[in-house]
Formats: C-alpha cells, sequence, structure tokens
C-alpha cells in the first residue's frame, strides 16, 4: 500500500516517541469500532477438515516467539531465556540479519543448546521487503544464505506485512507473519484461524511427501499468531496487566486451536518496576502470565517450538493421507500431487437474521449498477427482494444492443444508459515488460475515462429522478468505485447512501493485469475508502470482505452486513436436460460464469488439454456458457490446443436453455485461480451448481472452500494437471458425483439460496431507516424512508 511505503520510508527520522503517541491515539479510536473482532474473531475457532488434534492429546498447543527488533531487545535476550527457563517454558527468537544490531553467534549456539529456537525476523527490518516482487527476489536471496548460516527453519516478516505467494522463494519450514485478528496492524486482513495451515506453491502440487525435502518448493506451513501483541496491549492501549492474554488463551484452550504469542524483549524493563509505562512494560506480567498458564492448565497444553508445530502438521498429514485419506488423495498421491495438503484454514460463517413476520418498507430505492439488468443475478434478486419488501426501486445501468432505454421488467423501473468503452483492455498473449506497460498504461486511462463517463451519467439519472419523483436511497453496486460522488451532494440533502462491495477493485486490478501494488491500486484504494466512509450501510459478500471493510475503512461491524451471493427460487427449479448434449453419450463438463482474465477459463482449457494429451481421456465434452472480454482470445487458446471438438463457447444464452444445459451436465468446474481477488471472493456460479446437484471441481481458495464444502473436490491452486485428475476421478465414479452432488443441494437449501441469504438485506434496510442517529434533513425532496409495521 502507498500509504505504508510513503511512512516507512520517513519511519527512520520520526522520533519512536512521536510514532508511538500517534499509533496509541489511532488505536484508543479503533478500539471502539472493533468489539466484534478483536481479540477474538467469531468463527476462527473452527478446526479444519479432518483436524488430528495436538501430540498426545493434549488440550492445545502454546508457542511462545520473540521478535528481536533493536540492540535494546538484544540485550535483553539472556535474561528472557533465563526467565523462561526458570518458568519451564521454551520459545523461538527471531533475529534481523541486517538491522541496527548484529547476532553474536554465540548467543545463537547459546539459545539452541538451551531448547530455544532462533529463526529469520525480516531482513533488515525497514517495512521495505515486499516493496517489489524483484527486490523482494533479491532479499530472499540474502535471507536464504542466514536461514543456512543460521540453520534456522522459520521465517517473520517485519511490522506483519506479507505476500505469502512470494514467500515460496525462501527455503523455510514455516512462517509466521500473519494472525487471526489483528486490526491495528498495517496489513489488517486477518486469516480468521486459531489453527495453523499449509501454503500450497500457487504453481506446483503440495504434495507433503515432497514437502518434507522441499518446503520452498512445495508450500510451507503458516502459524498465525493468535494472543495479541505485547507491544499492541502494552503501549498502544496501555494494559496493565495480562488478563487479555488469559481470557484469549481460555477461549483458545477450549477449542483446541494454537496460542501463539509474539512478544518484543525491546519493549520488556527486567528492572524492579511494577508496572509498563509509554515505552516499556515490566517483565513481571509476562512472568505472571507464563505462571498462571501452568498453574491453570498443569500438562494439558503442548509448549511447542514452531518447527515443532510446522513438523507436526506435516507429518500427521502424511500418515493420514498413507491410511485412508479420501478417494482423490490416495489417487493424486500416486501421482505425485496429492491435495491433502495439511491443516487448512476456514473462515467462519457469518450470522443470517433469523426468519420473522414479513419485513414491509416504504422507501424509494435507485440501484446502480456498471452491468447489465436483469442479466446481472445478484442485483436482480436484491431488487425483487426490495420490490417484494414494499420497495420503489429505480435501476440505473447499462444498455444491451436490443434493450430499452426505460422500461418496467418484474415491477423495476429500469433506466438504461449507452454503453462505452475507450479501449480493449484484456491482456493478450504477449507478455513483454513494453507490453505489460502499454496494457496497464491503456487500462488506467481506459478504466478512469469510462467510469467517469458511467458515474456522471448516473448523476444525470439521479438529478432527473430526484426532480420527477424523488427518491430516499442511492445503493451503489461496485465497481466502480466512484459512484459515492453521485450520492455525495444528496447526502446533503438528507438521502441515504448503501454501498454494495461486489468486488475489491485494487485486488480485481491486481489478479486481472498481475501488477503489484502501486499508484493505480493506491487510488483505487482511495476510492474504495471515500464509498466506505460515506455509506450509512455496507453490503458485503462474504467475511472476508467484511473484515477487509473493518481494516481499510475503519467501520463499524454493526454498519456491515453479509448478503451472500445465492440462488433464487427459479434458479433452484430443475429443468429437462438438454437431449443435444445427452446424444452426444460422453460425460458433460459445465461452466457458467464469466469469461475475464481473473475469471481462470484458460486454466480450463490446459488442464482439458492434459486431460486429453497426459491423461489419455477423450470422452468429454464440455460446455462453456457465458460471456466475456476474454471471450475472443479464449476461443483462439481452445484452437491452439486442439480442444475444439470437445468443448463448445455458448456466449450468453436464455435462462431456459442455460438451465437445460446445466441440468445436462455430469461434473461443474470452477477454475477461478489463486489470486489477491479470487482468494476472498465469493463466487454464485458455485451455488448454482450445488442447487442443481452437480458435483464440483474447483481449486482450493478460502471463500469457496467455505461455500461448497464437502460438495466439491478440491486441488491445489493453479494446478492444472491435478484439476484434470480430479476430473478424472469424477467421470470413472458415479457414486462419488451422486453424493457430492446431494451435499451441494442440501446445504444451498439449508443456508445458502436466496430466500436464506437475503434476509440480511432487509436486515440492512431496516437498520437504515431505524438508525436513531439519523436525523431527517431538509431538502426538496422530503424523505418518506420508514419501516411499516
Amino acid at each position: 500500500m502507498l500509504r505504508n511505503r510513503l511512512y516507512y520510508r520517513l519511519k527512520p527520522f520520526i522520533p519512536q516517541s512521536l510514532r508511538t503517541a500517534v499509533r496509541r491515539r489511532f488505536a484508543v479510536r479503533l478500539l471502539d469500532r472493533i468489539g466484534s473482532v478483536w481479540p477474538i474473531a467469531p468463527g476462527s475457532e473452527r478446526r479444519p477438515e479432518g483436524w488430528p488434534g495436538w501430540p498426545e492429546n493434549k488440550k492445545f498447543a502454546l508457542v511462545l516467539t520473540h521478535d528481536v527488533e533493536s540492540a535494546v531487545g538484544l540485550r535483553n535476550c539472556r535474561k528472557l531465556m533465563q526467565l523462561e527457563m526458570e518458568a519451564g517454558f521454551r520459545s523461538s527468537f527471531n533475529f534481523v540479519p541486517e538491522g541496527d544490531y548484529r547476532v553474536p553467534p554465540e548467543l545463537r549456539e547459546e539459545l539452541a543448546q538451551n531448547g530455544f529456537e532462533v529463526g529469520i525476523h525480516d531482513l533488515r527490518h525497514d517495512g521495505r521487503l515486499f516493496v517489489s516482487r524483484r527486490k523482494f527476489k533479491q532479499s530472499a536471496a540474502r535471507i536464504n544464505d542466514y536461514l543456512r548460516e543460521w540453520k534456522a527453519e522459520g521465517f517473520r516478516s517485519g511490522f506483519m506485512l506479507r505476500e505469502l505467494d512470494w514467500l515460496h522463494d525462501l527455503d523455510i519450514q514455516y512462517d509466521a507473519s500473519t494472525f487471526d485478528t489483528d486490526p491495528f496492524e498495517p496489513q489488517p486482513e486477518g486469516h480468521h484461524t486459531i489453527f495453523p495451515f499449509w501454503v500450497p506453491h500457487p504453481n506446483l502440487a503440495s504434495s507433503i511427501q515432497h514437502a518434507a525435502s522441499s518446503a520452498s518448493r512445495a508450500g510451507y506451513v503458516e502459524l498465525p499468531y493468535t494472543l495479541p501483541q505485547d507491544s499492541t496491549l502494552f503501549l498502544l492501549l496501555g494494559e496493565q496487566t495480562h488478563d487479555v492474554w488469559l481470557n484469549k488463551l481460555d477461549w483458545i484452550a477450549k477449542h483446541g486451536g494454537m496460542a501463539l504469542l509474539d512478544t518484543h524483549p525491546d519493549y520488556m524493563d527486567f528492572g524492579s518496576a511494577p508496572h509498563s509505562n509509554k515505552t516499556r512494560y515490566s517483565s513481571s506480567i509476562y512472568k505472571t502470565f507464563l505462571a498462571e498458564v501452568r498453574s491453570r492448565y498443569g500438562n494439558a497444553y503442548w509448549n511447542a517450538l514452531p518447527r515443532n508445530v510446522a513438523a507436526y502438521v506435516k507429518q500427521k498429514q502424511s500418515a493420514t493421507n498413507a491410511n485412508g485419506g479420501s478417494r482423490l488423495e490416495r489417487a493424486m498421491a500416486v501421482n505425485g500431487s496429492n491435495d491433502a495438503h495439511a491443516i487448512r484454514s476456514r473462515t467462519g460463517s457469518d450470522k443470517l437474521t433469523p426468519p420473522t413476520k414479513p419485513l414491509r418498507l416504504a422507501a424509494r430505492v435507485v440501484m446502480l449498477v456498471e452491468n447489465y439488468f436483469p442479466q446481472d443475478t445478484r442485483v436482480r434478486n436484491e431488487a425483487l427482494l426490495l420490490r417484494s419488501a414494499g420497495c420503489d426501486v429505480t435501476v440505473v445501468c447499462y444498455r444491451k444492443p436490443g434493450q430499452s432505454r426505460q422500461e418496467t421488467v418484474d415491477g423495476v423501473n429500469v433506466h438504461r444508459i449507452s454503453r462505452f468503452e475507450l479501449f480493449r483492455k484484456t491482456p493478450s498473449g504477449e507478455r513483454s515488460r513494453l507490453s505489460l506497460f502499454w496494457l496497464r498504461f491503456r487500462s488506467l486511462v481506459g478504466y478512469l475515462v469510462e467510469y467517469f463517463y458511467f458515474t456522471i451519467a448516473c448523476f444525470i439519472h439521479c438529478a432527473r429522478i430526484f426532480v420527477r419523483s424523488g427518491f430516499d436511497v442511492i445503493h451503489a453496486h461496485n465497481p466502480p468505485d466512484t459512484l459515492f460522488l453521485v450520492a455525495l451532494p444528496f447526502k446533503l440533502l438528507g438521502k441515504r447512501f448503501v454501498f454494495d462491495h461486489h468486488d475489491l477493485c485494487p485486488e480485481l486490478y491486481q489478479s486481472r493485469y498481475s501488477a503489484e501494488p502501486g499508484i493505480y491500486t493506491a487510488l483505487l484504494r482511495a476510492f474504495e475508502w471515500c464509498s466506505l466512509k460515506l455509506a450509512d450501510v455496507t453490503i458485503a459478500t462474504n467475511e472476508s470482505y467484511k473484515q477487509i471493510e473493518i481494516g481499510r475503512g475503519g467501520l463499524q461491524p454493526d454498519r456491515i452486513f453479509i448478503v451472500r451471493n445465492g440462488p433464487s427460487d427459479e434458479q433452484m427449479e430443475s429443468k429437462s436436460p438438454s437431449e443435444r448434449l445427452r446424444r452426444l453419450n460422453k460425460t458433460i463438463l459445465c461452466y457458467v460464469g464469466s469469461l475475464n482474465p481473473q475469471d481462470g477459463v484458460d486454466y480450463l482449457l490446459r488442464a482439458l488439454n492434459r486431460l486429453q494429451n497426459d491423461l489419455q481421456r477423450h470422452d468429454f465434452y464440455c460446455v462453456i456458457i457465458g460471456d466475456g472480454d476474454s471471450l475472443p482470445d479464449l476461443r483462439c487458446l481452445a484452437g491452439q490446443l486442439r480442444l475444439n471438438g470437445c468443448i463448445e463457447f455458448t456466449g450468453f444464452i436464455p435462462d431456459r436453455e442455460l438451465l437445460e444445459n446445466l441440468a445436462a451436465a455430469d461434473i461443474c468446474v470452477d477454475p477461478d485461480p489463486s489470486s489477491p481477488l479470487n482468494n476472498v471472493s465469493t463466487w454464485i456460479k458455485v451455488m448454482e451448481y450445488m442447487a442443481h446437484r452437480k458435483p464440483i471441481v474447483s481449486f482450493d481458495l478460502k471463500e469457496t472452500r467455505f461455500s461448497a464444502q464437502d460438495a466439491a473436490i478440491f486441488v491445489p491452486p493453479n494446478d492444472e494437471l491435478a484439476f484434470a485428475r480430479a476430473i478424472m476421478l469424477l467421470m470413472d465414479d458415479p457414486e462419488l458425483r451422486r453424493k457430492l452432488g446431494a451435499r451441494g443441494r442440501e446445504r444451498v437449501q439449508n443456508d445458502l439460496q436466496w430466500s436464506v441469504t437475503g434476509r440480511n438485506l432487509l436486515a440492512a434496510y431496516q437498520a437504515l431507516c431505524t438508525d436513531p442517529s439519523r436525523d431527517k434533513r431538509v431538502g426538496s425532496r422530503a424523505s418518506g424512508f420508514r419501516a411499516k409495521d
């Protein structure tokens, strides 16, 4: 993030006391808004699938780590080591190899001889490790030298800044740069789990057996810290006791998780002062915490070094695979591409508003969406639901050829804008530096012009509607994130603004163009921040988005409502299968969705090529339903891969034909690759597949796993051969297809169909019209927004 880069460039010139004072002020203000996600994030206690428990049936794991950031901390290392030895504990000390101090070999040897671990903490601890991919590769070579010299197995970055995919350049067994929840960090997005998890290499299969000998190639274990850092508690928030640690530890112990603590000898006062001050805290707080842990839990916990936890995770999962893992895991292990890549994190579920008597709203809502209506499923579902609840809904959207400029669709007023595209912005096959620079520059100019064209057009339409009939709420569906500019003048007249956060635009840009964070992503984050700050209510599509909105926008959790994508009642109905496809007498594969660079259909085509050529399977036919910027390039790629006889691109087709093709499918696919956007996004196509009882093959992404759970076969992200093998496995096992399909249908019916997930949209609008802090302002059109009994 540009803000972080600027801060760490200026940091050496700012006195520490001033930096701490400013951080303390922001931390205290933030504390009032994060009570629902810190220090405990609901849902992070869920045990990962296949979790084997801790060694010797221990109740939980306790992992102690220390980051040594300065010469002061270095001088305190022996005192801290002695304190822990006297208390009966062992820990890991992480040193900065090229910081403002040098680590004596004698200290490292003394720590090792006494049963402690030595790890690497960043390279220079200057906040610039991840400034660019090229510079990180250069730093990684230096870090690997220190890993070998120090016989270290683990790494933690400075300030918990991280790019987990980049860390595969390091020869490590584990990383400890993440956390379950910590909104005080400069990169505040947590992983919402109190268990270790595996980070597979994005381009290679993540075999545990392979990982044992080459972690950097196959992946590594991620150990999130789960107890608040000492600097946060005592220096920023001014805590005087260890109560927060103990309360969180009790909660972790109850759920059998990993209590990983990160403290800093730099901030510990080993003198006689019993309390903390603004720059130090008494080591007696830490000492009494350890004594309390031993007193409360005796031998019920496993005090493990980080390297021991990493080794246990890999060893235990490897044994599980060898002695009865799933059929897919065994099949892939034989071919050297095991999908049982250790213990995975799963996010918590979002709380749904319980069903109550039907809510009636009296609101005039204008929805803005840079897409087609009613083709956009999410916008259509939301508009019809609000209409059924008594709202007067108008949608301002783009116009497809042949559509009317203004009409009424199922009671929803639709105003359409002619589409304008300045440049074609899809990546070509050429990937030279010059072509990528030109593509990104052209895309930057193109998007800015097109977004502001749409924004201005939306403002003109809203002004007309305001004059003619009035409205109470502007409900903006992003992208673009510039639509807050439309809402701003109407907010001054007392109107409400709902920001429906479909996509993370900075991550979308990075994923679409394989770009690193820079000026454009900083600009996109600025637009996103303005949208979040201006909104009276924010709609998130999942828990990951909610946590990002809290961290990046500083929103209070009660202003964010999770409204998941889900199939409507109409989409839940089964149709007769397409006779045309059935007559082919082949296994029918089906993809339904957008065809844009970030959607991964090129991965699907290459996987089908591997299925056909490497696995010698020709008894399949794949129907790809949808349209997008990449469709011409995908047709060309299919021809290059010689798939034209076994693949079909339908483009946009009527809903009835789509459902008939879906009904004829034997297997459905979700090839969204791992990327900054896809890792945290939810795709409605997954729920549509499940609604029609279709087994799914997907790359193993966090939110996709939450949605599909045991209705899908998950393979390592971006592994095309593993994707092909998973398809082959389902082709040969009709009973497994039936079981996965039945589980998916049950999950959608109970939890994920629109009639269930849409309740939170009505709850958001009810909160919007009953918020006592919102007084009615005077405008040329008086607001009549209220809830009806």
